[in-house]
């Protein structure tokens, strides 16, 4: 039986981190519990800092979207550097993404 080696912090001593789920994300971002210019994300619970963007980042996200919205069918949008909720600990904010609006603003469904 091969087991594998838990590379956090703590976990040698039985420490387990804490999954925060979206909801708990959400309030915290409502509470302004992050200074400004802090940028994270929650993926599988964890949170994430997220890079910093740059000229050539905006330029190829902008591109890539302009291009996605040409192509895409009238009900399908891309959408550009907004968070999607994929789940209870999910809430990635992928760099161009297409959805639908789905009747729920803020709540769009990445295409597969």
């Amino acid at each position: 039986m091969v087991t594998g080696i838990d590379p956090r912090p703590g976990a040698d001593q039985g420490l387990k981190p804490y999954r925060m789920s979206v909801k708990q994300f959400e309030r915290l971002i409502e509470a302004g519990a992050f200074p400004d210019r802090v940028r994270v994300e929650l993926l599988g619970g964890v949170l994430f800092r997220k890079m910093t963007k740059n000229d050539p980042h905006d330029f190829a996200v902008g591109l890539v979207g302009a291009i996605l919205n040409r192509l895409l069918e009238p009900a399908w949008f891309a959408r550009e550097e907004k968070s999607v909720v994929l789940g209870k600990f999910w809430r990635p904010e992928p760099a161009v993404g297409t959805g639908t609006g789905g009747g729920f603003p803020g709540r769009q469904v990445l295409r597969d």
